[in-house]
């Protein structure tokens, strides 16, 4: 689903080698969308051969995830349709659709800042904000990683973030305070996010231009309102594959409100 139509056909054009059976492309993906070109130009004209499983096909799965994926029939039918039974869905009230997916960052903005989202079971995602005029933003994926421990965590950003970049603000979920204060200790201006959903989400739907990296793409793809069992739209999106959503998030919209909850942590602005 990260390729065009146009993408397929240059790779079923180019890719091709001399052997005694047939060349052969495989395709994996959730079926997102019943309205995408994988459903309409390939499956809907049996051009492929079609293997269907979910995730109890699976065995490489953790039970963590597996309750995530069983939880969102409480969340979303739709989302419990394609994520879980693998049925070919129309993903409706998608929040952020003004954006452009990028194979670099820019070359030109105003500022930059970072966000995180704390996980382990789950990811830990880390993302660079550019600050262009207008105050559009660019969100950059920059580590998204499970099983990553706090000291892990800090190894890898001081990999990715610059000496001279470590002064910006960084803005992480307010879920570990212990992290935040392990992160501060080594050097990074870090401090904790404004976490107001809702907010957020407005200012960033309004405001977000452009991403960079498959994870990023892959959950703002997939990044929707809840519905409730009767179709009415809710305000809060749908907890599922959405920690890269959040730490870009949390870059931004922190960043414009400028609230450093920190007292509790003794920490000092830089």
């Amino acid at each position: 689903t990260d390729l065009t139509l146009d993408d397929y056909r240059q790779l079923n054009l180019r890719l091709r080698r001399k052997t005694k059976g047939i060349n052969q492309i495989y395709l994996s993906c959730n079926p997102i969308s019943a309205l995408h070109w994988i459903k309409t130009e390939l499956v809907d004209k049996r051009a492929v051969a079609l293997n269907h499983s979910t995730y109890k096909n699976n065995p490489f799965l953790d039970d963590e995830y597996k309750k995530e994926i069983i939880d969102l029939i409480n969340q979303d039918e739709n989302y419990y349709k394609i994520y879980a039974l693998g049925q070919w869905g129309v993903l409706k009230n998608i929040i952020y659709d003004r954006w452009t997916a990028l194979a670099k960052p820019p070359e030109h903005y105003k500022d930059i800042s970072y966000g995180i989202d704390w996980g382990y079971e789950s990811p830990c995602a880390l993302v660079k904000v550019y600050w262009l005029d207008g105050q559009k933003v660019v969100w950059e994926e920059l580590i998204y990683e499970k099983g990553l421990t706090t000291p892990e965590f800090i190894g890898r950003a001081k990999k990715v973030i610059p000496p001279d970049e470590r002064t910006r603000e960084i803005y992480a979920g307010t879920d570990e305070p212990g992290s935040i204060q392990e992160f501060y200790n080594e050097g990074f201006n870090i401090h904790k996010a404004v976490t107001d959903v809702r907010d957020g989400i407005n200012f960033c739907k309004s405001h977000l231009v452009g991403l960079i990296g498959s994870n990023l793409i892959k959950e703002a793809q997939g990044y929707k309102r809840k519905e409730d069992k009767d179709g009415n739209v809710l305000e809060d999106p749908v907890k599922f594959m959405d920690h890269g959503m959040d730490a870009g998030r949390y870059g931004s919209y922190s960043k414009v409100k400028g609230q450093f909850e920190v007292t509790d942590l003794n920490l000092s602005l830089r």
